[in-house]
């Protein structure tokens, strides 16, 4: 909490972060959906350091809020407050003592789901004694997060700008078609890529980077155009179970249908010539303070044998 000389007024570290916050997210309602508070919070903070400086820091033009000067010439200054103040908590828990650390972690949907329990699970048994945090969301989100320092790594799936990050692979994802277990081509090994127009296709809901990565590969074959029959359901969950029920045929994770191709309730079906794939990326932020946590689990991940 910092004191304004001569004058009682007061401002905390939390304040100066919603107000870089609300910078970065140019709304003040997506930074408190983004923080899980409210927006008469998030104004009440903001108004206090306006107060405190005595300036306005945001104006509204025209329904839209843009920046003053004088908050422009402040979010520089906040961030680096902000920064140091994180890199000085790291530091004393580190000091505090060696071998208690934090590890929060941010994951794109799927990888949080499918993904994240397992490595979690294997850091655990390391570190014992290991605090871990899980935040799960659509990438653009997750990385939102990373860049305004709500956690030091993230695991995420699908495109985003790598600007400003150290990104490295840690896996491949291989999207394959599914049938159920009732299904002609389930005695197939394989079959041509066309065949699949003739088919009703269980798909994600529009906009969903999975969906757009499948129907670049059709449309790639010249086939997007020519399937005429789908069912748009929103969740993994919801499509694995209506292909199990031969409500049609899908593209779906690998990683998302490991039990059910062992179990028999779901089939596999390889497509000749065709192979769709997707990086799954370990994305930390290039300029960052030494993370005790962060560091122990990129060390884990990096030795593991499915890292390579």
């Amino acid at each position: 909490m910092y004191y304004m000389k001569g004058s009682w007024r007061t401002i905390n570290i939390e304040s100066l972060r919603m107000f870089c916050l609300v910078v970065d997210e140019k709304s003040i309602s997506k930074a408190a959906q983004t923080s899980f508070v409210s927006q008469p919070s998030v104004t009440r903070q903001i108004r206090a350091i306006e107060d405190f400086y005595g300036l306005p820091l945001f104006e509204r033009k025209e329904n839209k809020l843009t920046v003053t000067e004088a908050g422009r010439k402040l979010y520089p200054i906040a961030k680096s407050i902000i920064n140091q103040f994180n890199s000085s908590i790291e530091t004393m828990k580190r000091m505090n003592e060696e071998n208690q650390f934090t590890l929060p972690v941010g994951a794109s949907l799927r990888v949080g789901e499918y993904i994240m329990p397992k490595l979690l699970g294997e850091f655990k048994k390391k570190y014992p004694e290991a605090q871990l945090s899980l935040k799960i969301g659509d990438t653009k989100k997750i990385i939102d997060c990373l860049s305004q320092d709500l956690f030091q790594i993230a695991i995420v799936e699908g495109e985003f700008d790598h600007k400003g990050f150290q990104t490295e692979v840690l896996m491949e994802d291989e999207l394959i078609l599914i049938v159920g277990p009732e299904h002609p081509w389930r005695q197939r090994e394989m079959i041509d890529f066309p065949e699949v127009v003739n088919e009703q296709i269980v798909r994600r809901i529009a906009n969903s980077e999975f969906r757009v990565r499948v129907e670049k590969e059709l449309k790639k074959h010249n086939l997007l155009e020519k399937i005429s029959s789908y069912i748009e359901l929103e969740t993994t969950q919801a499509i694995k179970t209506a292909v199990e029920y031969g409500l049609g045929i899908s593209f779906v994770s690998r990683m998302a249908v490991e039990k059910e191709l062992e179990t028999g309730r779901i089939i596999e079906v390889k497509i000749n010539n065709v192979k769709i794939t997707r990086p799954i990326h370990i994305v930390l932020k290039e300029h960052r303070f030494s993370h005790l946590g962060t560091e122990k689990f990129v060390e884990m991940v990096k030795e593991m044998p499915r890292y390579n």
